[in-house]
């Protein structure tokens, strides 16, 4: 017999299954899972399908420092990019990824905003990031590129849409990134992918005396 609204949510069943994700995820992903069941739960008992409201403890989350990377391991992971071999939408791989990451590092947005990015929204040495495909989803964001992202771009343009034209499964994409990083002899764990990108557009516009809070958008 499937369980009842009120058998799953209730402390015991909630605990045990938020005690699995500590386990099998991280506490980030465990946090968001609590906040998305708490916010199911008080609209439950609220509407009265179950007797009693969240009983729930905090899931803390660990302050890492931004992990960033130096100028010498930029230069590397860009010559690792150009080397990578295939073919992607018609585009060489090398070209592809070069371009991807020296976008990813000039403006800092999220690599969702990045892939979402039109050729109708690329203006000489600016782009335009359209509220759709940003995480607040809000407003649209312009950031200014230099010659070199330019010309980077450019050596990929081709008669589409999209600019980075993604055309297999998009889990893959990651994995060539993990590749290319390996070739680079740079970390190649989660946490050393497209985002590490953007916190060292952040750290370098810090040091450099840009509010790198504006810089992403971030609301603190």
């Amino acid at each position: 017999v499937e369980p009842t609204v009120e058998e799953h949510l209730a402390e015991m069943p909630v605990a045990r299954f938020l005690a699995a994700r500590l386990r099998e995820r991280s506490p980030a992903t465990a946090k968001k899972d609590s906040a998305q069941l708490r916010a199911l739960w008080e609209f439950a008992a609220r509407r009265g399908f179950v007797n009693q409201f969240p009983m729930m403890r905090p899931i803390h989350v660990p302050e890492r420092v931004p992990s960033a990377w130096m100028a010498d391991e930029m230069d590397r992971l860009i010559v690792a990019a150009r080397a990578h071999t295939g073919d992607i939408a018609g585009v060489p791989a090398g070209l592809f990824f070069e371009a991807l990451i020296l976008t990813c590092y000039e403006t800092g947005e999220r690599i969702s905003a990045v892939l979402s990015l039109r050729w109708g929204d690329v203006r000489a040495n600016l782009v335009t990031f359209r509220a759709e495909s940003r995480k607040r989803r809000t407003r649209d964001i312009v950031r200014g590129i230099s010659p070199v992202v330019t010309n980077a771009l450019e050596k990929i343009r081709r008669d589409r849409e999209l600019v980075f034209e993604w055309d297999r499964c998009k889990a893959n994409l990651w994995r060539h990134m993990g590749l290319i990083l390996k070739r680079a002899k740079l970390p190649a764990d989660r946490q050393s992918k497209f985002h590490r990108l953007r916190k060292t557009c952040a750290s370098y516009a810090a040091a450099a005396g840009i509010d790198p809070q504006r810089l992403l958008d971030h609301s603190n």
